[in-house]
């Protein structure tokens, strides 16, 4: 894959997932006790689609911190992965690609 195609396809699902964002923000001009949460969940999907996008080694401990961050909003706020479902997939295609790619160095069989 080419890197605008990439660009293009994290493009597509941030606007995708326009409304989800605008929520998230919502919830941090709130004040509300999950909002750092949201904040670093975003942070995380962002730095890992731009880690992506530059064909770059992903930092592991960032990518696992963010899912698990992002996991506990969609908990909290549930109606809100039907809003962030594309940047959801996103995210979920990037860490098997990077598992694949990782797996595929170390000469272990694909699962």
């Amino acid at each position: 894959m080419s890197m605008l195609f990439r660009l293009l396809v994290v493009l597509a699902c941030y606007i995708l997932s326009g409304y989800g964002i605008r929520m998230s923000g919502m919830l941090i001009k709130l004040n509300s006790p999950i909002a750092w949460l949201i904040v670093y969940a975003w942070g995380a999907h962002l730095v890992l689609c731009l880690l992506w996008v530059c064909r770059k080694q992903i930092n592991w401990p960032l990518a696992i911190t963010g899912t698990l961050a992002g996991c506990a909003c969609l908990v909290a706020v549930p109606v809100g992965f039907l809003f962030v479902f594309p940047s959801v997939l996103l995210a979920v295609h990037i860490i098997r690609t990077y598992q694949r790619e990782r797996s595929s160095l170390r000469g272990d069989s694909p699962s």
